[in-house]
Parts: structure tokens; sequence; C-alpha cells
């Protein structure tokens, strides 16, 4: 699984799970809160309601991470991935999909961009 957090002013509120990478149902993505609350910001999330995706034991270490490498920057996604106990770095990514990802609906474009002071 991939761990992408979307970092707005140095804090990262949600953080975007990729699952099912080169499955034949293709990839899913789930956005959670810090609380591990499932957002309505994609296709998968509304359509797969019950699936069940326990939290990441390293999850809130990696929210932290995230908001440090985050630190400077107005937006950035901070890729990390949580293997056998520990954090690794993925990238920084500053325009995800180059802002045209058909997986993200337009709620979650609009709940980050709420947050964005330039």
């Amino acid at each position: 699984m991939d761990y992408k957090f979307h970092c707005i002013n140095g804090k990262s509120k949600y953080v975007m799970v990729c699952m099912d990478r080169g499955s034949e149902t293709g990839l899913r993505l789930y956005y959670f809160d810090r609380d591990w609350n499932l957002m309505p910001f994609t296709r998968a999330a509304i359509d797969d309601k019950e699936r069940v995706i326990p939290k990441p034991e390293h999850i809130d270490e990696a929210f932290d991470y995230a908001e440090k490498l985050a630190q400077g920057f107005p937006y950035v996604r901070v890729d990390l991935y949580i293997v056998d106990g520990r954090i690794y770095f993925g990238e920084l990514t500053f325009t995800p999909a180059a802002g045209m990802s058909k997986s993200i609906l337009p709620e979650a474009d609009r709940r980050l961009g709420e947050e964005l002071r330039l």
C-alpha cells in the first residue's frame, strides 16, 4: 500500500491510501482523516463503503513525518510506505496527476482547496 499525505500549509489532515495496484480490479484510492474515518473523496470510497481498511500501526508517526517534510510548502503531497513496522520515504509531489485525476471527486478538491492559504 502507498500512503500519500496531502499537506497544506505544513499540516496533513488527510492521507490517500492506494490499494490493489496491479490487481484485476485495478487501483483503488481511499482517503482517511487523522482519526481514520473514510472520507467520500473517491469513487472507490463511495462504492466500497463496507470495505474495512484497518488503521496501520505506524500511521500517526507517518503523519508526523509527512508534516516535517512539508514545512515551508503551501501544498505538497508526501508519499510514504510502511513496511514491516518501518516508514520509508517515496517522494514529494507538488502537482499530483497535474490536477487532472478522474479518480478524485470534486469534493476532495474543494475540501483540500478550502484549507490552502497563500
